[in-house]
């Protein structure tokens, strides 16, 4: 009785959770499954793809309210996201990627659950290069453009399906590489359904297709695995520093703060549950 009145009272904190997945995933740079695993979400959402019937029986009343609030996050404040960003460029960069920074404590605690041996800290720096690299060139190439169309929108479905699968990955950086990241925003607000539906379908499609594969990959190689997207996590954040500056800072600092705190509650109630 009282574990259920308990979960009860966890629901605000789900719906805020995803709320903040949501959002978070829409910027670029900030990746949905980062925060996913940060707020102690990832493995739950992970055990429902791997087996559907036990993973919903067991985590599905949580993950039922942190899915709702993601979609409000992702849907309801896609145009919001979008006018900040607009509005007030290295405010909204800088508190973003203060949120980003404010979940590394609990990713670097996550990814020692099963141990750190010298294999993880070669993979937490073969992740760290990686991104770097793939960041540089990058930002050394011009942005390969691909029209507005359902496809295109597809594409865009398929890497925000990647990127809840592969914490670190931001979806919303290659989407803006594609330049597809305007129209996409625009078109979530409005409720554009030649959007959304194309967007949906491609995140299904690689959750339903990939999602095996990839929660066969962190079974076997956890601990590899994890601390190499923790190195590109570390190296897409210091690689959006440049993008910072001025008054952001302190929204910066209250993006760190309010990040960090929501991951060490969300841990600690991860471990209590």
């Amino acid at each position: 009785m009282f574990k259920k009145i308990k979960s009860i009272l966890y629901i605000p904190l789900w719906i805020l959770e995803g709320i903040a997945v949501g959002l978070g995933g829409i910027l670029p740079g900030v990746s949905g499954g980062t925060l996913c695993a940060a707020f102690g979400m990832y493995r739950p959402l992970v055990a429902c793809i791997d087996r559907p019937i036990r993973g919903i029986g067991e985590h599905g009343w949580k993950l039922f309210w942190f899915l709702l609030g993601g979609v409000v996050g992702f849907v309801g404040l896609a145009g919001v996201g979008g006018e900040l960003l607009t509005r007030y460029p290295k405010e909204t960069s800088t508190g973003f990627l203060g949120m980003l920074f404010g979940t590394i404590p609990a990713q670097w605690k996550e990814a020692g659950k099963e141990g750190r041996s010298k294999k993880g800290i070669l993979a937490l720096g073969t992740g760290f290069m990686g991104m770097s690299a793939t960041l540089t060139c990058m930002k050394l190439m011009d942005a390969f453009e691909l029209s507005p169309s359902a496809g295109a929108f597809l594409l865009c479905g398929v890497l925000w399906g990647l990127g809840v699968l592969v914490p670190g990955l931001s979806a919303s950086s290659l989407i803006l590489f594609f330049g597809l990241y305007g129209p996409m925003l625009e078109g979530i607000g409005k409720g554009d359904l030649g959007v959304l539906l194309p967007l949906v379908g491609g995140g299904i499609c690689c959750v339903a297709f990939l999602g095996k594969a990839v929660t066969f990959g962190f079974a076997r190689w956890y601990e590899v695995l994890s601390h190499g997207v923790l190195g590109a996590v570390l190296a897409t954040a210091f690689g959006l520093l440049t993008s910072c500056g001025g008054s952001g800072w302190i929204w910066g600092g209250l993006g760190f703060g309010i990040s960090y705190v929501l991951t060490a509650w969300g841990n600690e109630k991860e471990g209590k549950t």
